[in-house]
């Protein structure tokens, strides 16, 4: 699912903004439907939604998923990042009483990638979202019709391939 047009964004980022891109990037949009992507070093390779509603049974999924989509020997090479979820203070009453499902769902990614040896990354909504626009998306032939959660974890690897973290020079 490569386009010209993000290769060539990518190519031109490259040149400024040096930083190993990792072979495999297996990116997650968490909550009771998870979006992710697939990203090899130059693009999207494939994306589409999980039904993680059942968290008694999420871990061995998640494991058998996660190993499907990074081979055990490209671990070294690879990266999980999610969408981070925080509790701001103006939601807060929105929380009370809350079983907070999306935040054991990133201890269960979070834990199933400490058990492979595959580091993770964490970013923002707010940090993408601007600049990776439902219209770039489609710019790069990558926006996915009724699958809100695939296209946001689509725009984090985006981000991500283009701009790195926080410690990326």
């Amino acid at each position: 699912m490569k386009t010209n047009r993000f290769a060539a964004l990518l190519g031109k980022v490259s040149k400024t903004r040096k930083f190993q891109r990792p072979a495999l990037l297996l990116v997650f949009d968490p909550g009771e439907t998870t979006g992710w992507a697939l990203f090899n070093e130059e693009g999207l390779l494939k994306c589409g939604h999980l039904d993680t509603s059942d968290l008694s049974s999420i871990a061995r999924e998640l494991y058998a998923f996660i190993v499907n989509h990074i081979p055990l020997d490209m671990s070294h090479n690879s990266l999980v990042l999610y969408e981070n979820y925080r509790v701001y203070g103006h939601k807060r009453n929105q929380h009370v009483g809350s079983e907070l499902h999306t935040t054991k769902l990133i201890g269960v990614i979070e834990a199933v990638c400490q058990m492979l040896n595959i580091p993770t990354y964490t970013q923002m909504a707010a940090t993408v979202k601007p600049f990776c626009t439902d219209q770039k998306l489609r710019e790069w032939g990558w926006f996915q019709a009724n699958k809100r959660h695939a296209n946001d974890a689509i725009r984090h690897g985006a981000y991500y391939l283009l701009f790195g973290g926080k410690n990326v020079q």
